[in-house]
């Protein structure tokens, strides 16, 4: 992901930026102005075909759904109604354990302290 949206611009533009100044001076060093209407449409063009290159390389591979509609509210609510079912039992129950083991470790606490207060006599 980093690569893609950060490193590969970054790559292209280097890329770019070379190639049309490299261009520009060897389109400076042949036409000494002479060509200078067709060198600027040089230029745009290779820069133009980089660009869609560019763009089309960054594109994502695997297109939007576009039938979303095609689902129901009814279908989406009895989804949503199991997976919550399904994922809230288990959870439940393991809070209920997590919160007896809690319980019984604040006792045993308690129970220690006891036992310290006596040992030390007060």
């Amino acid at each position: 992901m980093f690569f893609r949206f950060v490193v590969c611009p970054m790559i292209a533009s280097v890329i770019i930026a070379a190639v049309l100044s490299l261009s520009g001076i060897i389109l400076k060093i042949k036409a000494q102005e002479k060509s200078g209407f067709w060198g600027m449409v040089w230029l745009f063009v290779i820069h133009t075909c980089l660009i869609v290159l560019f763009v089309g390389w960054n594109l994502p591979s695997n297109p939007p759904i576009q039938n979303q509609s095609e689902l129901k509210k009814e279908d989406v609510e009895k989804i949503v109604k199991e997976a919550t079912h399904q994922t809230s039992l288990p959870l439940i129950k393991e809070i209920a354990i997590l919160k007896m083991e809690i319980y019984e470790l604040q006792h045993e606490v308690e129970w220690t302290r006891k036992d310290v207060r006596l040992a030390a006599g007060k």
